[in-house]
């Protein structure tokens, strides 16, 4: 009886062992197909960086601004007599740092 339970010890172990071999080597498959589909994936991506990068790089420079148009156009420009400055502190033109 001894011997038949080692018997059936050893075809248990041998049949889970298959199995387990079975699940990795289908499991390695999986994997080897899902990183080369990140791969890939990865490639195309950096292909269509470089596309864009490169597409950015060779547009045309933006045409000049008409001088109308710029952001203080509609400033005045004047003069101020040298007795018309006076000293303000400085915090009146620098914000409050936090401390």
């Amino acid at each position: 009886m001894n011997l038949e339970n080692v018997i059936n010890f050893f075809n248990d172990s041998n049949n889970s062992i298959q199995q387990g071999s079975h699940f990795h080597s289908q499991l390695a498959a999986h994997i080897g197909g899902l990183s080369q589909t990140v791969t890939d994936y990865v490639m195309c991506r950096n292909l269509e960086k470089d596309e864009l990068v490169a597409s950015l790089d060779s547009s045309n420079p933006p045409p000049p601004q008409d001088p109308s148009s710029a952001p203080f156009a509609n400033f005045v420009e004047f003069e101020v007599a040298e007795s018309q400055i006076f000293a303000m502190p400085s915090s009146v033109f620098l914000p409050e740092q936090k401390k």
